[in-house]
């Protein structure tokens, strides 16, 4: 079959919102569908870097999925020291941060407990609030176990699409035997397409007919026909929201060759660390429990290169000193302390928050509505204190009435509403998991406290999901001052308001007058209704 012949599912059949980056999840109905050709289909239609985290897989995947990404961890169930989820969520956003699309892939199912550590893949899509690829086959149960594995999903407040692995039991044969069109050819074709679609629409497969939604993708049993160009038969299998593109683009060139780095101790050796550290030692950090690292062809990521090899020692320098181990992440970051009183607002601050958020709110759905629809309910106070307590960090008074106003922003990339300059609004649920992966990376590159790079006591509320964030510091007489984070430069303070009530106030401001945000940002609306934020 050419790949001109594929179906591609129609425009309406995928729910929306979905984000067309970070973590996705993808759980097969049973152990008898395999979800490596949808997983390879995913990673082939996307137009970014695509990692891959696997659990509980007992064996390594095939070369069609290896030769689509740019990384691939596995974990094994049956780890001495298995992950516990707060540490895989940490892993998943390590991964985003480099990596467009991060396909988090549970083999037992969407319910069924990982190994020892007992949480489950649903765990793991709560935490990060990641939409779920239910992968069906095309058997006589493929409608009843998809109806199960999506009724789980809603349950549990989240977006899930649809994938069937697998050709329709005995039809393409029959259908040819007897000289009629197969399905293929009486599907709808991809838009451009010079041959004429057919009058009448293609027939329901019987293992689709009692399945509660059409199913976004349709990958043939053996893709493996279509290795001399699956990125195009991908992208007709899949729906084009299945089409992962906001992030790092993918890159035909390779990686140059691994070059020795400086010592440590150098300003430039600490440049240096950053870069590769940022991304690869707080992977190293959360990863104890790997069973089995597999890089592919694409990617230096492995864990041997995590340790920096010093600069070569001359007769003069003294015999190098063995380095000591990394200290412990709670003795740098402590967590849980009980003398840590979570922050409840005043009713000055949460009026004088809630009064920002509002003009915000009614720009937006006068100019923005698309944005507009992506601001979360407010967050539960008991979430806001357990995160509080979670990091030993009391939040400053206009942070916790704004979360109590929007619980962040929906994980819809490209629609998201987000504050200047392309940060947006972190739900309580992923601040604690933000502040420990950088805490990670504190100590296993500095061991100690640098704040000059991060520090225990700032808070992390806005992300731009490419290893930035904005943060509010609370150490002692910062008087919860607003700074901003980048894993390559470290902390900067200069030009961000003084408070969260000021930053959400002056973005009012510059959405109502359409001034640049600091002489820097602009606001502008997309034809889609989306605010974006032009750089002058």
């Amino acid at each position: 079959m050419s790949a001109s012949r594929i179906p591609r599912t129609p425009e309406s059949t995928l729910p929306v919102p979905w984000p067309d980056g970070g973590p996705w999840v993808l759980a097969t109905t049973s152990a008898s569908v395999d979800w490596q050709p949808a997983a390879a289909a995913l990673a082939a239609a996307s137009t970014v870097r695509v990692a891959a985290l696997v659990f509980g897989a007992e064996s390594p995947p095939g070369q069609l999925l290896l030769g689509e990404l740019a990384t691939f961890l596995q974990a094994g169930d049956g780890a001495a020291d298995p992950l516990s989820v707060d540490e895989a969520v940490a892993l998943v956003r390590t991964l985003a941060r480099t990596h467009g699309l991060v396909l988090v892939i549970g083999v037992p199912g969407l319910l069924v407990p990982t190994g020892r550590a007992g949480w489950t893949l649903m765990d793991l899509a709560v935490a990060v609030s990641a939409p779920v690829v239910v992968v069906s086959g095309t058997g006589p149960d493929a409608a009843n176990h998809t109806t199960l594995a999506l009724g789980a999903v809603a349950g549990h407040g989240l977006t899930a699409a649809v994938i069937t692995v697998g050709d329709p039991p005995d039809s393409a044969q029959s259908a040819e035997d007897n000289g009629e069109a197969t399905p293929a050819d009486t599907a709808p074709r991809p838009e451009g397409d010079s041959a004429t679609a057919a009058a009448d629409p293609p027939p329901v497969p019987d293992h689709e007919a009692g399945m509660p939604v059409t199913p976004a993708g349709r990958i043939p049993a053996d893709p493996t026909d279509h290795t001399d160009d699956l990125p195009t038969a991908a992208k007709h299998w899949l729906h084009p929201l299945l089409h992962a593109s906001a992030g790092r683009p993918k890159t035909e060139t390779p990686p140059p060759p691994p070059q020795t780095l400086p010592p440590p101790a150098t300003a430039s050796g600490k440049r240096v660390v950053l870069l590769l550290a940022g991304v690869f030692v707080s992977m190293s950090l959360v990863v104890c429990g790997l069973a089995f690292c597999q890089p592919t062809a694409r990617t230096v990521a492995t864990l041997e290169q995590v340790t920096v090899e010093p600069a070569p020692r001359t007769q003069e320098q003294e015999p190098e000193r063995p380095r000591p181990r990394p200290r412990p992440v709670s003795d740098v970051c402590p967590q849980n302390q009980a003398r840590v009183t979570p922050t409840t607002p005043d009713r000055a601050t949460t009026k004088r928050v809630n009064a920002a958020w509002k003009r915000i709110e009614t720009w937006l759905a006068a100019h923005a509505p698309a944005t507009r629809r992506s601001l979360q309910p407010p967050a539960d106070a008991k979430r806001i204190d357990a995160a509080q307590r979670r990091m030993s960090v009391a939040f400053p008074a206009d942070l916790v009435a704004s979360l109590r106003r929007h619980d962040g922003v929906s994980h819809t990339r490209g629609t998201a509403f987000t504050l200047p300059f392309f940060y947006g609004p972190m739900p309580v649920g992923d601040i604690p998991a933000e502040w420990l992966t950088l805490c990670g990376v504190l100590v296993e590159v500095f061991g100690q406290q640098d704040s000059t790079w991060w520090d225990k006591a700032f808070v992390p509320f806005a992300s731009s999901g490419d290893g930035g964030n904005l943060f509010v510091d609370q150490r002692p007489g910062s008087h919860s001052r607003v700074g901003e984070f980048y894993n390559e430069d470290g902390v900067s303070f200069e030009e961000w308001p003084a408070s969260v009530a000021e930053l959400l106030e002056k973005t009012a401001e510059s959405l109502e007058t359409g001034r640049a945000f600091g002489g820097s940002y602009r606001p502008k609306v997309t034809k889609q209704g989306v605010l974006e934020w032009d750089v002058h």
